[in-house]
This record gives C-alpha cells, structure tokens and sequence, in this order.
C-alpha cells in the first residue's frame, strides 16, 4: 500500500501494487517511487526539453 498512497499523492488515481519486506524495504521503495515521479516530471517540462535540444546541438 506504500506505492500506492505516494502515486495517490501524486494524482494518480487507479494503480495496483504489491509489496513484501521489512520496513527499510518499504521506506526506499517509497522514495524510489517518488523519485521516478519526479523524474518523470521533470524530464517532461518544456525547459528541460530546450535544455536537452541545446546541448545535442553542442
């Protein structure tokens, strides 16, 4: 349920989980799930996209 309710605070509002383990487990999943959130916001940002382009160009 930790994934869950870190996805639940991000918006998303139908997604299934499982997960098994002890509490330091649970914990960096949940930070692993809100850092691929966040990652994936910000690799989505029209800045980040100009940033991007401008240094392939370089």
């Amino acid at each position: 349920p930790t994934v869950r309710h870190v996805l639940e605070l991000a918006g998303v509002e139908d997604a299934w989980t499982n997960s098994h383990g002890n509490t330091r487990t649970t914990l960096n999943l949940a930070k692993a799930t809100y850092n691929a959130l966040q990652n994936a916001s910000e690799s989505r940002t029209p800045q980040h996209t100009r940033e991007v382009r401008r240094e392939a160009r370089e």
